[in-house]
């Protein structure tokens, strides 16, 4: 057969014959020959990123945000260290964690111990040693800060860039929802607690104490305002930049804001009924708000709407606007469209499951994944599941069947849909129904990112090798 395709594979400085000659005895296998069809015009690069070590802990290998840096700690002798992209870090008693990989990807942390001391390492320093960690190391969106929990004796502070907070008897932390930074980097708040009492520290600024508080604050988008939950004997409130708005008998999510920091909502329940509170105006009381909880987050994108799933009795249904959906046995969480015009979910029937998009209902599977808008709101794909396997559902087009398919992902012109798929021992991209080359399972967050309409990049693994895959599809 015509291979319709160009597959390239480059090595990193740190080749294959580099770990021969330090005398490395594991065997590497061969990459498998590349597939005879492809996509026509396609032009594949694969660069190498680095060998896995025989020892490595592959449960605790991570992929950065961008797709392009892979990690993961390894075994050596009766040590452990930290390989990020080939290169080794310090050898360490234990390394307690997957290597955590800022959001621009530049940077790397991780919690390790020497001689029962906890240390967290960032870009290869480290800091202090402390008696446990309560947190793993978050980075703040500008990817500048680096913040975590630790504890020393009978007290837990916080320790932004190096710097210790104030001793408390508890720093909740609540993870993995940990996150003190607020949106524009400049703010931090945390839940502390001082013997029996829980209290908000925002910018360093303690706040009112509570009998409990329990999650995080939220930050609204625009880093201005703050929002929790807290408890004062039997009742529930959520406190507002400060304010306590009305008790109720239990606050059942965390506040949420509006994107455009305006509104804030929260699901709160009385007398066995939940319903949803937006901006202080409470909601009809339902038996369950049954989707979304605890991310709850009613909101559009434009902020000019919401949807939530309820359920009355054994029905459940969409709430749209403040207007009940058609019944049915389960529902989704409702998924806006970018432009904020559209709105998808999942329903079920007598053990079936379809989509339903504006009202209109779609064929019933097995199984059906949440959908996914593309950007430009006109397009929608959702992954279903039949006798046959899983799938790609895109415009109500199935494609190929396979063991495992995973959420498609749409190109920034909205005109090209690509996923993950499993088949036996093989896991490719699919892109617009045509299959890339394949490579072996297993690999922990792989993800598909589109650098342009017509440019996408992947990790792939051919046994103990890692490479950085680029598509370019003509």
């Amino acid at each position: 057969m015509t291979r319709l395709y160009r597959i390239l594979r480059l090595p990193i400085v740190i080749s294959l014959l580099a770990f021969v000659l330090a005398g490395c005895a594991q065997s590497t296998p061969a990459p498998p020959p590349p597939p005879e069809s492809t996509g026509p015009g396609w032009e594949i690069t694969e660069t190498l990123i680095t060998e896995i070590d025989m020892h490595a802990v592959y449960s605790l290998s991570a992929v950065s945000p961008d797709g392009r840096r892979f990690g993961y700690p390894t075994e050596v002798g009766p040590k452990m260290l930290m390989v990020v992209d080939g290169q080794k870090g310090k050898e360490f008693t234990a390394v307690w964690s997957q290597p955590i990989f800022s959001p621009d990807s530049q940077r790397v942390g991780y919690i390790a111990e020497t001689d029962g001391k906890y240390f967290v390492v960032v870009d290869g320093l480290e800091s202090s040693g402390y008696d446990y960690f309560r947190s793993l190391p978050v980075f703040s969106p500008d990817s500048r800060q680096v913040a975590f929990v630790a504890e020393l004796g009978d007290s837990q502070l916080m320790v932004v860039d190096g710097t210790e907070g104030k001793r408390y008897d508890k720093v909740i932390t609540r993870f993995p929802l940990f996150n003190p930074f607020s949106p524009d980097n400049r703010r931090f708040a945390y839940t502390a607690q001082f013997g029996d009492k829980q209290f908000i520290v925002l910018d360093g600024v303690e706040g009112e104490r509570y009998d409990f508080i329990g999650e995080p604050p939220t930050f609204s988008p625009d880093s201005q305002r703050t929002a929790h939950a807290a408890r004062v004997a039997d009742e529930w409130l959520v406190v507002l930049d400060g304010v306590a708005g009305s008790p109720h008998q239990f606050v059942v999510s965390p506040p949420i804001f509006s994107p455009d920091s305006r509104q804030m909502a929260y699901v709160a329940k009385e007398d066995g009924r939940k319903f949803v509170v937006i901006d202080g105006a409470e909601g009809k009381g339902y038996d369950d708000i049954t989707a979304g909880i605890p991310l709850f987050n009613p909101f559009s994108p434009d902020s000019r709407r919401f949807a939530y799933a309820a359920r009355l009795g054994d029905a459940e249904f969409a709430v749209v606007d403040g207007v009940e959906g058609k019944r049915h046995d389960s529902v989704s969480l409702p998924v806006f469209s970018p432009d904020s015009r559209r709105i998808a979910y999942v329903a079920e029937e007598n053990g079936r499951k379809f989509i339903v998009i504006d009202g209109t209902e779609g064929k019933r599977y097995d199984d059906v994944y949440p959908p996914l808008f593309s950007p430009d709101s006109r397009r929608l794909a959702y992954i279903a599941q039949d006798a046959g396997g899983q799938f790609v559902v895109v415009d109500g087009q199935e494609g190929e069947r396979y063991e495992a398919a995973k959420t498609p992902v749409f190109s920034p012109d909205s005109q090209r849909v690509a996923h993950v798929a499993k088949d036996g021992l093989r896991q490719l991209i699919v892109i617009d129904g045509v299959e890339g080359p394949p490579y072996d399972t297993s690999l922990s967050g792989i993800n598909i990112i589109f650098d342009s309409p017509d440019s996408l990049h992947h990790i792939g693994r051919f046994g103990y090798l890692i490479y950085l895959v680029q598509i370019e599809l003509g």
